[in-house]
């Protein structure tokens, strides 16, 4: 997260609080990947409350290296899977199918060149910057972006669309202000909106 860990902490444990709490009372198969991708946001920000706690001890890496998995590799083979598996509007379906591929092989190859290059971490002021060498690195980022923003976006749910929207927004103010420490801000703010996930599910 971009400022310390308490916030961390208390945005992991707010989400996953609300979540439970607004959730809506029977979930259907189809959402059931949907539903969970606040909790595993709540679970990310926990586990970067123990990157912040954990500074100077032999336990910070294996933390750095739990954000990162789901930062990294689960986050494009997740997403359009996810946002394929709710939608009932057949056209847009077959829009989202073709992100479903693409997705698993940019988890793949992050997870290639992770297995090959040593993880760096540092706190740089009040976020925390991840980086490990990748070949090509700013194809595959912007492949990431394209796999993690156009499913929300091109859904038949107005909330969805809005996510993907401000997911979107969030990027780029992530990018132009904290962009040393970009996946920790971005998916600072993605926990938070990914709320309206849960309000999408109450329409239902």
């Amino acid at each position: 997260m971009c400022f310390c860990a308490p916030a961390s902490f208390i945005a992991g444990g707010g989400i996953a609080g609300v979540s439970a709490v607004i959730k809506p009372k029977k979930i259907k198969p189809r959402n059931r990947m949907l539903f969970s991708i606040p909790f595993i946001f709540s679970l990310h920000q926990i586990l970067e409350g123990f990157v912040w706690l954990t500074f100077g001890s032999v336990f910070q890496i294996y933390f750095a290296y739990a954000f990162v998995i789901i930062a990294f590799l689960l986050w494009p083979a997740y997403v359009p899977l996810a946002f394929y598996r709710q939608e009932t509007n057949l056209d847009i379906r077959k829009k989202l199918r073709n992100f479903i591929l693409p997705g698993f092989l940019v988890s793949g190859y992050l997870a290639y060149f992770m297995l090959q290059n040593q993880l760096h971490y540092e706190i740089q002021g009040w976020h925390i910057e991840y980086f490990y060498d990748v070949y090509g690195e700013q194809i595959v980022m912007a492949l990431y972006f394209l796999l993690t923003v156009l499913p929300p976006m091109l859904s038949s749910g107005k909330i969805l669309k809005l996510f993907g929207v401000m997911l979107s927004l969030a990027y780029f103010v992530s990018f132009f202000f904290f962009y040393s420490g970009l996946f920790s801000v971005w998916c600072f703010f993605a926990a938070i909106m990914s709320l309206l996930i849960i309000f999408h599910l109450r329409q239902e």
